[in-house]
């Protein structure tokens, strides 16, 4: 079927005049559009959010997830520091391991519940979150031995 360009109605396409109007111009139909399969949709399923909002969402999560802990943990150490008793020391670096375990637990369930993108992504969003951490706590780790040795 085609289209009159004047009045809009739709003729067959052997048609010479709109049956409606007489009107001899037709306009041609559009092709269908197929969808495009590109592999950001399939990853980030954007549930007909702007993209860019869906990649807020992720790298919101990954930091959520990630950093939650660390703060925790990275807080009540520094605190330590500044404790001249050694056991009230290892008692505070323990309960900050606690705290930090509890704080990776509450953003995983708080993030489960709160999020834009399909839920598979939530794997991914937990793995990326684990190596940023765990590249963030290595770096900790080699800063401090460093300056341990300089002393």
């Amino acid at each position: 079927m085609k289209r009159c360009a004047y009045c809009g109605r739709e003729s067959p396409d052997e048609a010479l005049h709109c049956s409606e109007c007489g009107t001899g111009e037709f306009v041609a139909p559009k092709p269908p559009r197929l969808p495009v399969h590109r592999a950001y949709e399939t990853l980030f399923d954007t549930g007909g959010h702007h993209p860019s909002k869906s990649v807020w969402d992720f790298m919101f999560g990954v930091t959520l997830i990630g950093g939650g802990p660390i703060v925790v943990c990275g807080s009540i150490c520094v605190v330590a520091t500044w404790i001249p008793n050694p056991a009230l020391v290892v008692v505070l670096q323990c309960s900050a391991l606690v705290a930090a375990v509890a704080a990776l637990m509450w953003a995983c369930i708080w993030r489960s519940q709160h999020r834009l993108l399909r839920s598979s992504t939530f794997v991914l969003e937990v793995l990326v979150a684990f190596l940023m951490g765990g590249l963030y706590v290595l770096v900790w780790v080699t800063a401090g031995y460093a300056a341990y040795r300089a002393d």
